[in-house]
């Protein structure tokens, strides 16, 4: 995946951030309130968090460019985006920074490859550099637009189409039979018109950056549109509940992904000096490992085992970007309650942050049995907790949580359960969604004599909202002035 120098500074697609996100009163017109314009910072930084710094357009040379001229104009390319990002808002457009970028050229006092000045294939045109900034800022675009079709999941398809017009026009019809058959027509329709489930692979096999939305190639007016469920049965997808099902699901699923989630770019053979700049520029956001440099996503979602997210999540970010995943999971430290219910006292996009940590931190693998405890203030609310348990056959978090808390520690489950004379014990055999954030919660703890924050018990587990435990044996038994019930429980 190629990761887009200027992803966000751009005004328009900041626009188009806020009043997809926003609340619905925010509009057009009332876009530079004080109250909108305390939200643009706000997401403004959540963005500076989220997406990229570093990486620059391959552009076909004719003949090998020295290594350190691209290099070079990498590096200034980082500057610029940072002192945007930095910067107050403003209107900028990609002319002003191509005419920055070229200036740099000139000071650098870059010489083309003989016969290539001034064309697309030399470094300093500004052909080259208006076509490196155009394609980047349209696949910022592009992503967003993907963001808003993967929420819509009532249409789980569409179609490629052309929205503008070619001096020298592509064949894409060709291209998309290639496509199709390369990928084994998975999810593509076969009557003749190019449509295609929105997580169909064939979207990442038509482009010529690897990336499942536009732009697809250089230049390309190539765009997609949402089709209806009855456009996509009758040109043969989606035949079956369950399929719409699936779909819908993988949508959901790829719709969690943040921009940085495995974007990285292959340094091997650049200069000692260079890659040590480099490092440097962007310490927090991204690591050297053996010759490729990966970005390290920290407010994102890309996974990490849970000693190697600890110190993602720990590292200082450059000036002025907030660490929202590590301010999330030291306010759950303090108080996990504050994120349950529909209006959590954190706030949204806090919660939000916390669900996307717990879902990056990766699963240990564990034979243990997972225990969690539960107190009922009445014999009326047991019973209702029971029979819904025996309806569904299964049990899972409440949709407002965003994870429940599980122990590897009889004892702590029996002083949760012990609260009350209605009491249940569940009892998870088999997992394999418990998350660990044990390394987390150290990594996060002040560094001080007389820490403010508690720790977490050191044998809890967080199992995701999401995970669904299927119901194996309910047990019933008395109690002195109450009832216990003991529940074991699977993850399938």
């Amino acid at each position: 995946m190629l990761l887009s120098p200027f992803s966000y500074p751009f005004l328009d697609w900041l626009r188009a951030q806020i009043l997809h996100f926003a609340a619905p009163e925010i509009t057009e017109q009332n876009l530079f309130d004080t109250r909108t314009l305390d939200l643009i910072e706000r997401i403004r930084k959540s963005l500076a968090g989220s997406l990229g710094y570093c990486a620059i357009l391959d552009l076909p040379q004719a003949e090998p460019v020295e290594p350190k001229e691209d290099t070079w104009a990498l590096m200034h390319t980082i500057s610029v985006t940072l002192t945007i990002a930095r910067g107050p808002l403003c209107k900028t457009d990609t002319t002003a920074i191509a005419e920055t970028l070229y200036r740099f050229f000139l000071t650098r006092h870059f010489q083309a490859v003989p016969g290539l000045e001034g064309s697309i294939k030399d470094l300093s045109s500004t052909q080259r550099l208006k076509v490196s900034i155009d394609t980047n800022v349209d696949m910022a675009r592009g992503w967003m637009q993907r963001c808003r079709a993967l929420a819509n999941t009532t249409r789980p398809a569409q179609e490629l189409f052309r929205a503008g017009t070619a001096r020298q026009p592509r064949n894409w019809v060709e291209r998309w039979q290639r496509a199709a058959e390369s990928v084994g027509w998975e999810g593509v329709a076969r009557n003749g018109r190019m449509i295609a489930l929105k997580t169909s692979p064939i979207w990442v096999a038509i482009s010529r950056f690897g990336l499942p939305y536009p732009p697809f190639d250089y230049g390309s007016h190539m765009r997609v549109r949402s089709v209806s469920p009855q456009e996509a049965q009758a040109a043969g997808l989606l035949a079956s509940e369950e399929e719409l099902r699936e779909a819908r699901e993988s949508m959901q699923e790829e719709a969690r992904r943040s921009f940085n989630e495995g974007v990285e770019k292959d340094v091997s053979g650049w200069e000692k000096d260079i890659l040590a700049e480099i490092e440097k520029q962007i310490k927090g956001l991204a690591l050297l490992d053996h010759g490729v440099l990966r970005m390290t996503d920290p407010n994102g979602t890309t996974p990490y085992r849970p000693q190697e997210l600890a110190r993602i999540i720990s590292a200082p970010l450059p000036g002025g970007i907030p660490n929202l995943q590590l301010r999330a999971l030291r306010d759950w430290m303090e108080d996990s309650k504050r994120f349950n219910g529909s209006r959590p006292q954190v706030g949204l996009n806090e919660k939000e942050d916390m669900a996307r940590l717990i879902a990056r931190c990766k699963s240990e693998p564990s034979t243990r049995n997972l225990v969690r405890g539960m107190a009922f203030s009445s014999r009326d609310k047991l019973q209702s907790f029971i029979e819904t348990l025996r309806k569904n056959g299964s049990y899972q978090a409440l949709p407002e949580k965003v994870a429940d808390s599980w122990s590897m520690s009889d004892r702590t489950a029996e002083r949760y359960a012990s609260g009350s004379d209605w009491q249940v014990k569940l009892i998870c055999r088999k997992h394999k969604s418990a998350k660990d954030l044990r390394p987390l919660y150290r990594a996060a703890q002040p560094q001080s004599k007389t820490p403010t924050l508690p720790l977490a018990a050191e044998a809890e587990l967080l199992v995701p909202a999401n995970v669904r435990l299927k119901i194996t044996k309910i047990h019933e038994e008395k109690i002195e002035h109450g009832k216990r019930i003991t529940v074991y429980c699977e993850e399938a």
